[in-house]
């Protein structure tokens, strides 16, 4: 089946155009085939069903058929595994018995003979004499070196702290000496300390003066740089809009051209269906042209070119007679003249309107 992707209508051999005046068409499986399939694929399961169920019934004839006995083996091989492992131990057992009282037995003879050779052996032992020494112990007299030491050091550090001493004494002995200083000299002093402290706090004053105005310009200038930065968002904001809003301008336009494209091929294809071409007698082409108003009737028509061929003309004219009016035309549609053009030959025909 062949269905129509703009209105919907089935037909089962695909056709040139639909009566919506739309020539693209899907292919559509029918209703019959899907139900094959799935009365194929119920017989398939039920089969599948039967083939578990006959096994099922194999296997337990089979396991009624072969009588075995898993118990009786299992008694009979731990008995047989039981008596070996008895057997070795108690061999094991003997070996070790024959081990302790008859191969591992040192006799006495080898005792006595390690005993004298250990009493054969000759033992040199030095006299007393010649380690011992009677000599006295030397003392040395470390202390009086030490003391000796202690007191030249004394002799020479002494006349030293005497000296010290006595400079300290020198200089605290020292009267320091008066000065006189006349009026006229401190009053001098006075206005020149006065006009330097002056002097300084004009140029500090002077500093903060010229901070703070280096301090306003920064911000000022910090300002101005915000503004500018503003200013230029909203400029590429406004570029965006711009841009979105003739992007949509765009998509509109290109909707509505699309619409009157639609619209042109369905009063088309209406128009053909009415033309009765199997009375047309042979070749020719003709064009008629016509306007639409706002309600959708076809307004002044006539023929802009006629055919040679009077019965193509005849059949052209009575189908865009019969159709009077039509669907109200879209919004891309300006109330131009609209021009029909048919060409007919070799039973071939063809219908466009630009």
């Amino acid at each position: 089946m062949y269905k129509c992707k703009e209105c919907g209508a089935e037909y089962e051999q695909k056709p040139d155009y639909c009566d919506c005046g739309n020539n693209e068409f899907e292919w559509v499986k029918p209703e019959e085939d899907i139900q094959k399939n799935s009365d194929n694929f119920q017989a398939e399961e039920a089969a599948t069903e039967k083939i578990i169920v006959e096994e099922s019934k194999v296997q337990s004839a089979a396991q009624n058929n072969f009588n075995y006995s898993p118990k009786h083996n299992e008694q009979s091989a731990l008995a047989s595994v039981n008596l070996f492992s008895l057997t070795i131990f108690i061999i094991c057992i003997l070996l070790s018995l024959y081990v302790i009282f008859f191969a591992w037995n040192p006799s006495e003879k080898d005792f006595i003979s390690k005993e004298k050779q250990d009493t054969s052996i000759p033992v040199n032992i030095p006299s007393i004499d010649k380690i011992w020494n009677n000599t006295l112990p030397v003392i040395k007299q470390e202390g009086t070196k030490k003391a000796e030491v202690f007191e030249n050091i004394i002799k020479q550090v002494a006349p030293a702290q005497v000296q010290k001493k006595t400079e300290q004494k020198q200089t605290y002995s020292i009267k320091p000496k008066t000065t006189t200083v006349s009026l006229k000299k401190a009053t001098q002093t006075k206005k020149q300390t006065i006009h330097t402290i002056t002097k300084q706090q004009s140029t500090v004053n002077a500093q903060e003066q010229a901070k703070k105005n280096s301090e306003e310009a920064a911000k000022k200038k910090a300002e101005q740089e915000r503004l500018a930065a503003e200013a230029v968002q909203i400029k590429i904001l406004q570029a965006e809009q711009a841009k979105k809003a003739a992007e949509v301008k765009a998509k509109q336009d290109a909707h509505a051209k699309q619409e009157l494209i639609n619209y042109k091929a369905q009063l088309r294809n209406t128009i053909g269906r009415k033309i009765d071409f199997t009375r047309v007698i042979g070749d020719g082409s003709c064009t008629v042209s016509f306007r639409i108003d706002s309600g959708g009737r076809l307004i002044n028509r006539s023929f802009s070119k006629q055919s040679s061929n009077n019965t193509l003309n005849d059949a052209v004219y009575n189908a865009v007679m019969a159709t009077p009016t039509f669907n109200p035309p879209p919004s891309a549609y300006n109330n131009e003249l609209l021009n029909l053009n048919i060409r007919f030959n070799n039973g071939n025909f063809e219908i466009s309107l630009p």
